[in-house]
């Protein structure tokens, strides 16, 4: 799978502000993963491969690489995050990590993939 860039002007425009498009979708311990929000539709679906995903571990202030989002959900016991906790989490994210390094590790790499997702549905 090749890797789609953003251009250098969508980079230069990405911020904390787009956290909004990002979805906690599963809580494993101390461990959140995140799925860009436009790609839950692709969720158990045949392209479901696709769905990358970032897991922020909160108590180690750890981000790990992004990854398959169906390789954590097959091999791992996460648990859905109910609809009530959802803003909780992104509020917990963004007061306990640097933005810039949100930006660089989380909403970057998810925007990436979610451009990847578009462009392979178009083919």
């Amino acid at each position: 799978m090749s890797e789609k860039k953003l251009s250098e002007n969508q980079e230069n425009n990405l911020s904390i502000n787009n956290m909004g498009d990002l979805l906690p979708v599963g809580r494993l311990g101390d461990e959140i993963i995140l799925v860009n929000r436009s790609d839950t539709s692709h969720i158990g679906k045949e392209d479901s491969l696709k769905v990358m995903s970032v897991v922020i571990d909160l108590v180690k202030k750890n981000i790990k690489s992004i990854w398959p989002l169906e390789q954590h959900m097959t091999h791992n016991p996460w648990e859905e995050i109910p609809q009530d906790d959802i803003d909780r989490y992104v509020n917990k994210i963004k007061s306990d990590f640097d933005n810039n390094l949100i930006v660089e590790k989380v909403i970057k790499p998810l925007f990436e993939a979610r451009i990847y997702i578009k462009q392979q549905s178009h083919n």
